[in-house]
């Protein structure tokens, strides 16, 4: 912060450093619906649209977080993750193996302490 603040009921003064929870962010039950559901629909622009308010919506989805700090390659990773899923999952069956349990470590963001997965080869690829 470059000078003193004062955000509702708290008081911030220079130099005072700011994190957020982008995953509290993300689950926020003030902003959605059953927040904590998985819900791949609810980031579909009609339905945000919809249900999200306009000054909201620009900052309700942050995974490269957003503003002055906006991540340089954001756009990247957006279409390098849809074309990795397309071809990966064009060609085989990504699922977790039975009884595995996920579990999150809490860092700057929420990630897998230890990820496992079942990849099979679809029938019908040859």
């Amino acid at each position: 912060m470059t000078e003193d603040v004062q955000l509702g009921n708290h008081y911030l003064i220079k130099d005072t450093t700011i994190a957020l929870s982008i995953h509290a962010v993300h689950r926020n039950p003030n902003v959605w619906k059953n927040p904590n559901d998985f819900d791949p629909d609810r980031w579909l622009e009609e339905r945000l649209a919809k249900e999200m308010p306009e000054d909201t919506l620009r900052f309700a989805f942050i995974p490269f977080s957003a503003g002055s700090r906006d991540c340089a390659g954001k756009l990247f990773g957006i279409k390098e993750s849809i074309l990795l899923a397309s071809v990966l999952l064009r060609n085989y069956t990504v699922s977790f193996p039975e009884n595995f349990k996920l579990k999150f470590e809490v860092a700057n963001t929420l990630k897998p302490q230890e990820l496992e997965l079942k990849v099979t080869k679809r029938s019908h690829v040859q």
